[in-house]
């Protein structure tokens, strides 16, 4: 207990207050196990308090934040440099994923590029031959004219 508690609990404002009320009879001095209860209760440390004794404990000799746990001290790596790898090695990890991505994109630009562009020679060469075969037709009457039957057997297919 406080040695000073006494003194304290005669100085607290609201004792001071029951000492003069004239509604408190049989007022005693000596504090009672309950005015003590709180003096008993463990005592809790605040989120500061707590901190800084994490600190001390750590940047302490021994703790985890010193140079020669973090950086090794000859017999260890210490534990910067394999956090440091891990890190890398995710990061990494990360970077082939968005060279994935991008490597899927390139592939499907380039491949509607060449579906296009196959359409678009097909149309050509499709056309030319009807044309050939207009030109042939009204040269000489008697070969077969460009009609569907023609275009079904003669074309290349459309996709």
């Amino acid at each position: 207990m406080n040695p000073n508690f006494y003194t304290q609990w005669r100085s607290n404002p609201m004792i001071a207050n029951l000492q003069q009320s004239p509604n408190v009879a049989n007022y005693s001095a000596i504090p009672t196990a309950q005015d003590m209860a709180i003096e008993t209760q463990p005592y809790q440390a605040s989120l500061t308090d707590r901190l800084g004794n994490a600190w001390d404990s750590a940047t302490s000799e021994g703790g985890f934040l010193t140079m020669d746990s973090m950086f090794g001290d000859g017999k260890s790596t210490g534990w910067v440099n394999p956090t440091l790898k891990g890190v890398g090695s995710v990061m990494g990890g990360w970077n082939a994923m968005q060279q994935l991505d991008l490597a899927k994109d390139a592939f499907n630009f380039q491949k509607d590029a060449y579906n296009t562009n196959l359409a678009n020679q097909t149309q050509l060469t499709n056309q030319a031959m009807i044309d050939r075969q207009r030109a042939r037709h009204s040269a000489n009457p008697n070969m077969a004219a460009p009609d569907e039957e023609w275009k079904r057997t003669n074309l290349l297919p459309q996709r």
